[in-house]
C-alpha cells in the first residue's frame, strides 16, 4: 500500500509541476507565430519565401526556417517586451545555437530593439529601423 501511495504522490507532483508556464502568465506572445511577409522600406521583400516561424515561450525566442524536406533549423535568443518595444538579445555564442536566422535580416546582437506596431493576439506587426534608416517590417500571424 505504501508503495502505491509513493507512486501516486510522485505522479501527482510531476503533473502539477508541468501545468504552469511562466508562473501561470503565458501572455499574448506565447506560442508559434508564422512570418507571413516582410517589407523593406515599404516594399515586400522578394527574397522572403514564407518559410519562417518564431516561437515565443517565457523569455526564450526560437527563430526557425521550415523547409519542404522537414529539416528544421532554429536559433535561440532571449527576449522581453515592454509596452511597444520588444528587446531581443541575440549575440551569437560559441555553440552556434544562439542568434537569429539570417532570413530575418536582423543584426545578431544583444539589445536589438523592435517596435511593436500592433499585437492583437492573432496578428502582430513588428518594425526595426537600421542605423542607416532602412525600415524592416514583419507581419506575423499566430499559428498555435
Amino acid at each position: 500500500m505504501r508503495k502505491i501511495q509513493v507512486i501516486l504522490f510522485t505522479a501527482l507532483m510531476i503533473i502539477a509541476a508541468g501545468c504552469t508556464h511562466n508562473n501561470g502568465d503565458i501572455g499574448p506572445w506565447f506560442g508559434i507565430w508564422y512570418l507571413e511577409r516582410m517589407e523593406i522600406d515599404g516594399v515586400d521583400d522578394p527574397d522572403y519565401d514564407g518559410d519562417v516561424i518564431l516561437k515565443f515561450q517565457g523569455s526564450v525566442l526560437e527563430t526557425q526556417v521550415i523547409d519542404p524536406y522537414a529539416y528544421n533549423f532554429g536559433r535561440f535568443a532571449s527576449w522581453s517586451c515592454d509596452g511597444n518595444i520588444m528587446i531581443i538579445n541575440a549575440a551569437p555564442d560559441v555553440t552556434g545555437v544562439k542568434g537569429l536566422i539570417s532570413r530575418l535580416k536582423l543584426p545578431e546582437e544583444d539589445g536589438l530593439r523592435l517596435d511593436v506596431l500592433s499585437q492583437t493576439g492573432k496578428n502582430a506587426t513588428l518594425r526595426w529601423v537600421s542605423p542607416s534608416g532602412q525600415t524592416q517590417t514583419y507581419f506575423l500571424r499566430k499559428h498555435l
